[in-house]
């Protein structure tokens, strides 16, 4: 699993992200501090699946909640702990959700599930499909 501070945009502005991870206080963002929360969260998710290889169908599910606890843990290094960190909820459901999966409660996503549409659309004269 892999994911960029680039990534984290879509749950804080950049600014915000850089004063979270700038330690020295040079305003430039330190990479050793985010690979440290990365490998932190990613080991977080690996121990519930006990350092076995994660399953193809929960990846996608593991790299979103990824994004969520470093997104949440940046948050906490600025100081919103508890229910005053915006993501707080979120990243705990994903990681309940995943200790779910990983435990055998919760099947795994199945991704050959799909729907196809096969009824033509209620659009008068087109004869095309909702897609």
């Amino acid at each position: 699993m892999e994911i960029t501070v680039k990534d984290l945009v879509a749950y804080m502005p950049m600014s915000q992200i850089i004063e979270a991870l700038d330690d020295n206080g040079d305003g430039v963002l330190d990479k050793a501090v985010w690979q440290s929360i990365v490998d932190a969260n990613q080991r977080r998710i690996s121990d519930l699946f006990n350092a076995t290889a994660i399953p193809t169908q929960a990846l996608h599910l593991c790299q979103s909640a990824l994004l969520l606890l470093c997104a949440s843990t940046l948050y906490t290094r600025r100081g919103f702990y508890g229910e005053a960190n915006p993501l707080h909820r979120e990243a705990t459901a994903a990681m309940e959700r995943l200790t779910r999966i990983a435990s055998a409660a919760e099947p795994l996503p199945d991704a050959t599930r799909g729907e196809a549409i096969t009824q033509p659309a209620k659009i008068a004269g087109t004869g095309a499909f909702i897609l």
